[in-house]
């Protein structure tokens, strides 16, 4: 049960990412791709996709782990 419902606020989290940065998100961490065959496969750098997926990890943690810090 609790798998399950962590599994749901990950992925509404997700949702609210901006599209690119979800996408690096999951490309990373679902597709397990090294940032380079996430560049090549959204079309844009290394380096782009490293800045998406720490914006994206960054805002995730603000939505899934703060609010669990204040409990």
């Amino acid at each position: 049960l609790l798998e399950r419902e962590t599994s749901e606020r990950l992925r509404e989290a997700i949702a609210q990412l901006p599209r690119r940065e979800g996408e690096v998100f999951c490309l990373r961490y679902f597709e397990d791709l090294p940032y380079q065959q996430i560049a090549e496969t959204l079309s844009i750098t290394p380096g782009a996709a490293a800045a998406a997926l720490h914006k994206a990890r960054a805002k995730l943690e603000s939505v899934l782990i703060e609010p669990a810090k204040r409990e």
